[in-house]
């Protein structure tokens, strides 16, 4: 709790990252996985929001702070927490991831860190079923907060075979050709599509 605390001042949080508070929190929910069971989940819940809430703290700082954060392992903890229930966890995962993501420097660890498959999941979690009627509109800042991400990693060529094995291509024309698909995430789609046509 006292790092996440500490960890809404961006100042002290970019001192944070470089002290290591990625261990510290990669321990925590390594405890956190070990003890889950009866009676520990709602604890559980609070260890890994007050966790993801640090990381994006931590990841609202500057470029050589998400650099840090990269480097140090941040970005396989916050797949594991992409996993998630809970929608909070779940947001929170991806606005730092996406902040992480406009960092030139990181994107190519990123897809090293195997961020495609896991955002992935989260991308078909809130796409329509082919037979839906259209989008729920609950499913479009997420659908927009993940395909972000994946728009920032298309910007370079090195990135795009990782992100065609993913699926992302055609995750993309799935999203495209659904019904009543929401014109910011049409254009998102089309940006994506556009930059991994690149030879």
């Amino acid at each position: 709790a006292a790092l996440c605390n500490l960890s809404w001042d961006l100042a002290y949080a970019a001192r944070l990252v470089q002290e290591g508070a990625v261990s510290v929190l990669r321990e925590l929910l390594t405890r956190a996985d070990a003890s889950s069971g009866a009676g520990a989940d709602d604890r559980n819940d609070e260890i890994y929001l007050q966790c993801v809430t640090a990381l994006y703290n931590m990841a609202q700082g500057s470029g050589k702070t998400d650099e840090k954060l990269v480097e140090d392992g941040a970005v396989p903890l916050l797949e594991s927490l992409l996993e998630t229930t809970d929608p909070t966890i779940l947001e929170l995962a991806c606005v730092a991831l996406y902040n992480i993501s406009t960092v030139e420097e990181c994107d190519v660890q990123m897809v090293e860190d195997q961020v495609a498959s896991c955002l992935m999941k989260v991308l078909l979690r809130f796409t329509p079923p082919l037979d839906a009627e259209g989008f729920e509109p609950d499913q479009t800042p997420m659908l927009l907060l993940v395909l972000g991400i994946f728009y920032d990693l298309t910007r370079k060529p090195e990135n795009e075979s990782a992100l065609e094995a993913a699926g992302l291509a055609k995750a993309c024309s799935r999203l495209v050709s659904s019904k009543g698909v929401p014109r910011e995430v049409l254009g998102l789609c089309s940006k994506i599509i556009y930059n991994m046509s690149w030879e």
